[in-house]
């Protein structure tokens, strides 16, 4: 019996178009079918895109085509995101003037054009009628916990949006579900939910990270908000990063070798965890503020080029996996 594969999609703003990249090689070339999606910022509109197509399909034959899914995703990422226009638009100096005021702070940016992307290329009973299980990720400010929802959700579209948003930069995310909280972008607390995937008993686990993993550039410079808080937020999803692949590497160091399920102690009902993760080999210098569609071109490229040199396509004839390690 195959193992259910989970797909986890991270943070990375406009370089989610480096990941849609690996997604599309993964689906087009590499045969890759997830069972599992789980997507926090831009990673939950990738996920949520894979999610919905392969649920309108499945609704209108009942069979999924998982290499034209692969290529709609990376043409979407062409046709739709081509400037910061397509996403956002600058607030207006009065605005930005009235946000000083208590209450009243909406961002620096206007999210409508992205608001109204995720209602155009989301709906709901696609995503619940899917073969593919989507969860997102959006924090709690009230709270300050990470809330994971699924397209059962009455609000979810308001979720995704939340979960996709930029901290300071974008307006908080106002969810009317009973509890009238303020969500904001989910990587802030997590960039890729490995132990979410683990609880729901997913031991074959890939994982697609926007950010290089390595250490940054000498002589970095942050004229920009945008900037200065991309470049936070890429510290953070960084270390982040790193505690996941240290996780499993712990888990696998005290799991069965031969790839049995544990018996006993408190991994009890787990196995050794097949975990990959595919990031970009050097940083992507790219500002969110200002990039184009050669841009995202060049982004998509780099990403089907790095998945068709670095996924592993899993070896059913090998029970013990190789320790996880970071480019």
């Amino acid at each position: 019996m195959s193992e259910k594969k989970a797909l986890i999609l991270g943070g990375g703003a406009i370089k989610g178009a480096f990941q849609a990249g690996v997604v599309s090689y993964l689906l087009k070339e590499g045969g890759y079918i997830p069972d599992f999606i789980y997507g926090i910022s831009v990673g939950s509109l990738n996920g949520a895109f894979i999610a919905n197509e392969a649920g309108r399909q499945y609704v209108a034959s009942g069979t999924v085509d998982y290499p034209e899914i692969g290529e709609l995703i990376f043409r979407f990422w062409e046709k739709n995101v081509t400037s910061p226009n397509s996403l956002f638009k600058k607030q207006s100096p009065w605005l930005l003037l009235n946000s000083l005021r208590p209450a009243r702070y909406k961002g620096f940016l206007d999210p409508k054009p992205f608001e109204k992307m995720i209602r155009d290329n989301t709906n709901i009973h696609h995503l619940n009628n899917s073969p593919v299980d989507l969860q997102i990720a959006a924090v709690d400010l009230q709270k300050g916990n990470l809330k994971f929802v699924k397209p059962t959700s009455s609000y979810f579209q308001r979720y995704l949006q939340a979960s996709a948003s930029i901290p300071l930069i974008m307006p908080l995310v106002r969810v009317q579900d009973g509890e009238g909280g303020f969500f904001t972008d989910g990587g802030l607390c997590e960039v890729s939910p490995v132990k979410k995937a683990l609880e729901e008993n997913c031991f074959d686990v890939l994982t697609i990270c926007c950010q290089y993993l390595g250490e940054g550039e000498s002589g970095m410079h942050f004229n920009k908000l945008s900037q200065l808080s991309e470049r936070f937020m890429h510290i953070i999803l960084n270390q982040i990063q790193r505690n996941d692949v240290e996780l499993v590497k712990l888990y696998n160091s005290l799991l069965p070798p031969d790839g049995s399920i544990e018996a006993s102690g408190p991994l009890k009902g787990m196995k050794t965890i097949a975990y990959q993760t595919i990031s970009p080999a050097n940083p992507i210098q790219l500002d969110i503020s200002r990039f184009n569609s050669l841009d995202v071109k060049r982004l998509l490229r780099l990403g089907y080029e790095t998945a068709e040199a670095a996924y592993i396509k899993p070896d059913v004839s090998v029970l013990k996996v190789p320790e996880p390690a970071i480019p």
